[in-house]
C-alpha cells in the first residue's frame, strides 16, 4: 500500500446499514463493488464480507476480500481470508499462498513466512505475468525473513542504543499523522494531519465533508507539547490535500506536495515551492515544472550540488521507472528554474516502491523508504551515503528497532543533537478502527552507536607486486543465512567498500573476475563496541595457475564404472568448485594401474571418466564444461609398469581420478543479476539465445540493476 496522505482506503463506518442487511448477497456485492470504487476499504469489506456468510466456497470473493483487508492494513483478517482461499483450492488460487506468506512476515513470524515463501516458489507451476512476478517477490521476501532472523539471532534488536517511543497523543491523533520537520532550533514541529476521532464515511470522493491532509504545528514544552495549531495559506490549501513539507537548505524555500481527489477515488498529487521575500514574508505556492499530469510526484527533499545550486529528489511513480514509485531528482539551473525530471538508476530504485526521502547535509545522506530492497516487513528505511554529485552508495537496511515488521517511514533527523523522528503504523499507534490502520509519529533518542565498514583489495595469488586487481566483483554475505546484503566492482585505488552502519553480524567476502578461480574470506562485527573499519582483502589464483587435482576416495568397483556412494563426497567437491567458478571448463580424467592389457584399461578408464561426468551433469553442470577423458595405464606416476613388480599400494597410486581447469567457457556471460537471468530464459523459451551464448546462475541474492561482468 502506498501512503499517499494514508488517507486512500480509510473512509467507513464500522458495519453495513442495518436496512442493508436483508439485501441479496447479489445486491450486497454490488454495494461492496461500488464502495471499493469510491475508495471506502472498510465499508466495502463489510459488506464482501456480508457476502461470504452466504458464498462461503467461492475463492475468487475470498481472494478479493484478502486484498480488501490488505490495502485497508487490516493484517490480520487479510491472513485470514488469504490461508481460507488457498486451503480452498491450492491449485486454482495458489497465488493466495504467496499473500499468505506477505502477511505472516507483516505479523513478524518469520520463519512461517519463510517456508511459505518457498512452498509458494517451489510448487508455482502458473505461466502469468502475475505468476512470474510474485515468485520473483518470493524469492526476495524469503531474503528478508533471512535478514530479520539474523538480526535477531545476533541481538540486534537489543544491542542497538536506539529508543523509539511513540509521541506524545497531543500530537498524534486517532486517525494518520505523517511527514514530521523539526523547526527552528528543534523545538517545534510541522507536520501533516487528518484530525478526525473516528473514521469518516466516504460514499463520495468529491464530498466537500471530507477531512482533508492539513499541516499543524506545535512547539515543545518542558512536559509536553502545545495542541497542534492548524497553518493557514500558503502552507494550506482548502480544496486540496496537503502535506509532506521540507525546508530548503537555506530555509527560504519550503517545498510540498498537494493532492487532488480524482474520479473513483484517484488521488493526484504535484510538488509545489513556496519561497520567503526580502521581508520574510512567505508568497504564493508555485507548482514545479517537473510534475507529471498523468503521475504523482511527491516527498521533495533538496540537496545541494553545486555551488549556488541544488537538486530536488522526490518519488514519483511516472513512466520510465523501475517499479511502482521510484526516486527522482530535478537539477535547478544558474536561474533558479527546475529542469526536467530524472529517475536515480543504481540499487536504490527496484520495482516495487521507494519513498520519502530525505538528505541529512550533517552526514551527507539520503535516507528514504522501500519496500522492494531486502526488508523485515512493509516499509523499511535504508541509508545511501554520497558518492558522487548525482551519484549514492548502496543502501543500507538501518535494522532494529528503526524498522519493524511493519511499515517505517517519513524518518528525519535532528539538525543537532541525537533525536530523530519517524512515521509508522507499528504496534501502539492511535487507530478508530484496527490495530495498524493508521500512523503515528514516532520519537527516536539515539545514543551514538558504532559505524562499522568492511573494506579491502582483490590481489592476485602469488603476485609478488600486490598489484590490486581491477574489475572483480565482490559480494558481501551474512554467513549464517547465506543471504547476500551487497555487492561492489574492485578498482586499482580504493578496492571495495561496504558501509554497514551499526549491524553486528558475521560475513562471508567472495570474489570473482574471468580468468580466475573465486576468492574467500571472512569477517565479524560481533563484540565491536567503537568505531571500525575492518580490512579484508581477497586472493584470485589465475586460470593458467590452477594445476592438475587428484581427487582421493574416488573408488571404483573391479572391472565397474558406476559410482560407489563412497566415491560422491569428492566428486560433490568437484561440483562445488564448479558452481563457485561459473566460467571455467575442466578435463575429469580416469587412470588405472598396468595389471591389464592396455586396450582394456583405456576402455574401463573412459567409461569410468563418463560416469564421474555424468554424475556432476545430472546435478546441474552443463556437459559442455566437463571434458572426460580415460587414458587407462598411459600415466603412471610411479614405476609399476608393465612386468613390474609392485606392492598393492604402488599400484594404488596409479588408480586414481583427476581433474584441471582447462580454459573458460567461449562465451559465458558471468551475472548475479536475477533480471539479466530472466532475459536469457525468456531467449531460450523464444530460440533467440545464438548458439554459442551460455549463462551460468550463481546461487545467491537478486539484484535490481545490471552488473558489470
Amino acid at each position: 500500500m502506498i501512503v499517499l496522505f494514508a488517507l486512500a482506503g480509510l473512509s467507513a463506518v464500522a458495519q453495513i446499514d442495518k436496512k442493508d442487511e436483508k439485501l441479496s448477497w447479489r445486491a450486497k456485492l454490488e454495494k461492496a463493488d461500488r464502495l471499493m470504487a469510491a475508495g471506502s476499504y472498510y465499508n466495502a469489506a463489510d459488506y464482501y464480507e456480508a457476502v461470504i456468510k452466504e458464498q462461503a466456497d467461492d475463492g475468487k470473493l475470498i481472494m478479493r476480500v484478502g486484498h480488501v483487508f490488505y490495502a485497508a492494513r487490516n493484517y490480520d483478517k487479510a491472513e485470514e481470508y488469504y490461508k481460507k482461499a488457498f486451503e480452498l483450492d491450492k491449485d486454482k488460487y495458489r497465488l493466495a499462498q504467496y499473500y499468505y506468506a506477505l502477511m505472516l512476515k507483516v505479523h513478524g513470524r518469520y520463519e512461517e513466512a519463510k517456508q511459505n515463501f518457498k512452498e509458494f516458489r517451489m510448487n508455482n507451476r502458473g505461466n502469468t505475468d502475475e505468476d512470474r512476478e510474485l515468485e520473483r517477490l518470493a524469492r526476495r521476501d524469503e531474503k528478508g525473513c533471512d535478514m530479520a532472523l539474523a538480526m535477531l539471532a545476533n541481538g540486534q534488536q537489543g544491542r542497538v542504543k536506539t529508543l523509539v517511543e511513540h509521541m506524545s497523543n497531543t500530537i498524534n491523533g486517532q486517525y494518520s499523522d505523517y511527514s514530521p520537520r523539526y523547526l527552528g532550533r528543534d523545538s517545534a514541529i510541522i507536520f501533516g494531519s487528518i484530525r478526525v476521532d473516528s473514521v469518516p464515511v466516504i460514499n463520495d470522493p468529491k464530498d466537500d465533508t471530507v477531512p482533508k491532509g492539513r499541516f499543524y504545528t506545535a512547539i515543545r514544552t518542558a512536559e509536553d507539547w502545545t495542541t497542534p495549531r492548524l497553518l493557514g495559506a500558503p502552507f494550506n490549501d482548502p480544496e486540496m490535500h496537503t502535506g509532506n513539507g521540507s525546508f530548503s537548505l537555506d530555509g527560504k524555500r519550503f517545498y510540498l506536495t498537494k493532492c487532488e481527489e480524482l474520479e473513483g477515488a484517484v488521488v493526484r498529487c504535484d510538488i509545489y515551492m513556496i519561497e520567503k521575500d526580502e521581508n520574510g514574508e512567505w508568497g504564493e505556492a508555485v507548482k514545479l515544472p517537473f510534475n507529471d499530469p498523468k503521475a504523482n510526484t511527491k516527498h521533495p527533499t533538496e540537496v545541494p550540488y553545486r555551488e549556488g545550486q541544488v537538486m530536488l529528489l522526490f518519488s514519483s511513480d511516472r513512466e520510465g521507472g523501475a517499479g511502482g514509485y521510484d526516486l527522482w531528482y530535478a537539477m535547478e539551473d544558474r536561474n533558479g528554474e527546475f529542469g526536467e525530471a530524472k529517475r536515480i538508476f543504481g540499487r536504490m530504485n527496484t520495482y516495487r516502491d521507494e519513498i520519502t526521502p530525505y538528505y541529512d547535509p550533517k552526514e551527507n545522506a539520503l535516507f528514504f523508504s522501500s519496500n522492494g530492497l531486502d526488508n523485515i516487513g512493509g516499509f523499511d528505511i535504508f541509508r545511501a551515503d554520497r558518492k558522487g554529485s548525482r551519484s549514492w552508495k548502496t543502501p543500507v537496511n538501518l535494522g532494529m528497532p528503526l524498522n519493524s515488521s511493519y511499515d517505517d517511514f517519513y524518518y528525519y533527523q535532528q539538525a543537532k543533537g541525537n533525536e530523530a523522528l519517524l512515521v509508522s503504523n507499528r504496534s501502539g499507534a492511535l487507530s478508530p478502527k484496527w490495530p495498524h490502520c493508521c500512523d503515528d509519529i514516532w520519537y527516536i533518542k539515539k545514543v551514538k552507536n558504532p559505524i562499522f565498514t568492511i573494506m579491502g583489495k582483490v590481489y592476485a595469488k602469488g603476485d609478488s607486486t600486490k598489484t590490486p586487481i581491477e574489475g572483480a566483483s565482490v559480494e558481501l554475505f551474512y554467513a549464517e543465512s547465506n543471504a547476500k546484503t551487497d555487492s561492489a566492482v574492485s578498482t586499482a585505488d580504493i578496492g571495495f567498500e561496504f558501509f554497514r552502519g551499526t549491524e553486528y553480524q558475521n560475513y562471508r567476502l567472495e570474489a570473482r573476475k574471468q580468468g580466475y578461480t573465486y576468492g574467500l574470506n571472512t569477517t565479524s562485527t560481533i563484540g565491536l563496541t567503537d568505531d571500525d573499519t575492518l580490512y579484508v582483502d581477497l586472493y584470485l589464483t589465475p586460470i593458467e595457475q590452477v594445476g592438475t587435482i587428484v581427487l582421493r576416495n574416488v573408488y571404483f568397483d573391479l572391472d565397474k564404472a558406476f559410482i560407489r556412494e563412497d566415491a560422491k563426497p569428492s566428486l560433490d567437491t568437484v561440483y562445488q568448485i564448479l558452481i563457485n567458478n561459473p566460467n571455467i571448463r575442466i578435463e575429469l580424467s580416469s587412470h588405472t594401474d598396468s595389471r591389464a592389457p592396455d586396450d582394456y584399461n583405456l576402455k574401463l578408464s573412459q567409461r569410468r571418466a563418463d560416469s564421474s561426468k555424468a554424475y556432476l551433469v545430472k546435478k546441474g553442470i552443463d556437459p559442455e564444461r566437463i571434458v572426460a577423458i580415460g587414458y587407462g595405464e598411459t600415466r603412471l606416476l610411479n614405476d609399476c609398469d608393465d612386468g613390474v613388480p609392485c606392492t598393492e599400494i604402488e599400484h594404488q597410486i596409479n588408480r586414481r581420478t583427476e581433474f584441471k581447469i582447462i580454459g573458460e567457457v567461449k562465451g559465458a556471460i558471468i551475472t548475479y543479476d536475477q533480471r539479466e537471468i530472466e532475459a536469457v530464459r525468456k531467449k531460450k523459451r523464444e530460440g533467440t539465445l545464438k548458439g554459442d551464448e551460455k549463462i551460468w546462475e550463481v546461487e545467491g541474492e537478486e539484484e535490481e540493476t545490471p552488473r558489470d561482468k
